[in-house]
């Protein structure tokens, strides 16, 4: 009997000790499981593909989904291009880029624990990149011309009335850069003049302009030794040169004369010099 009221007052004491420790204690939640706390996974490489918007350059960017992001921000040249907030998202159109241009990307993952960065990715946007093949060498009466690689129009030959573009009439034996002029795609000679087109569609000329084949009137400007932009023109995507004519096919499908036309060779009805660019009727979707 002695030993059964022991008992029963050792538990009791056991239950009042449990009791008293306890005591102003608030129940505890389990604790997190592994990887509730963690951070995102390492975002692996970023893709990039020149995407072409008519004659306009884009990139698309592409990545697989990161383990444990919940959203993702996107980095250009160290300022944030995008914020996206699709867990599921695995790609973006970049569509604020420039010819002759180079990007660098960062894509970084993000959960409500941290975020993780992944590789730099950097992508070279050509200038030409969007624009068909041109003609990257000329020849005119007795000068030479040359687009090089990195956009630049190299002349040399006669000079006597600036058809090399160099600012000044001095005969190029040799090789010159002409100044001004950056991202040309495209030259066509005349006999004595010559066109430049660049990446943005402008056209440019130097030279003899005796019939307008500058795109000028000659009262104003009888030649010129520098190349400069011709005025009245859309955005163009191809040059042609006559002896002292030129035609002009726009981004639109349009098609463009000045200069000389004593032939009719600018296709406009009549035979009259034409003194600055005029659009001829009857070609569309050329």
């Amino acid at each position: 009997m002695r030993i059964v009221e022991a008992r029963a007052g050792a538990i009791a004491l056991l239950a009042t000790m449990l009791l008293v420790a306890g005591c102003g204690k608030q129940s505890q939640q389990p604790g997190p499981q592994p990887g509730d706390d963690s951070e995102p996974g390492k975002p692996g490489p970023i893709t990039a593909t020149l995407v072409c918007d008519a004659f306009n350059p884009q990139i698309s960017l592409a990545w697989a989904k990161v383990p444990g992001a919940e959203s993702y921000s996107l980095e250009r040249d160290d300022a944030l291009l995008a914020g996206l907030d699709d867990a599921d998202a695995v790609s973006y159109l970049d569509a604020t880029v420039g010819a002759g241009t180079s990007y660098t990307y960062q894509l970084t993952a993000v959960n409500s624990h941290g975020q993780t960065s992944g590789d730099p990715l950097t992508v070279t946007v050509a200038f030409d990149d969007c624009l068909p093949a041109g003609t990257r060498i000329a020849a005119g009466g007795n000068s030479s011309y040359a687009v090089a690689a990195d956009g630049s129009l190299w002349s040399w030959g006669a000079n006597d009335v600036g058809q090399l573009g160099i600012d000044s009439t001095e005969q190029g034996s040799g090789p010159a850069m002409v100044p001004d002029l950056e991202n040309v795609v495209s030259v066509a000679a005349g006999e004595v003049f010559v066109l430049a087109l660049d990446s943005s569609g402008v056209v440019w000329s130097s030279g003899d302009n005796g019939f307008g084949q500058l795109g000028v009137d000659p009262g104003v400007v009888n030649h010129r030794p520098r190349a400069e932009p011709i005025d009245g023109l859309p955005a163009m995507l191809a040059i042609s040169a006559g002896d002292i004519h030129a035609l002009a096919l726009a981004r639109d499908g349009t098609v463009w004369g000045w200069g000389d036309n004593y032939y009719g060779q600018l296709g406009l009805g009549h035979d009259n010099e034409v003194l600055q660019p005029s659009k001829i009727d009857g070609l569309s979707d050329v």
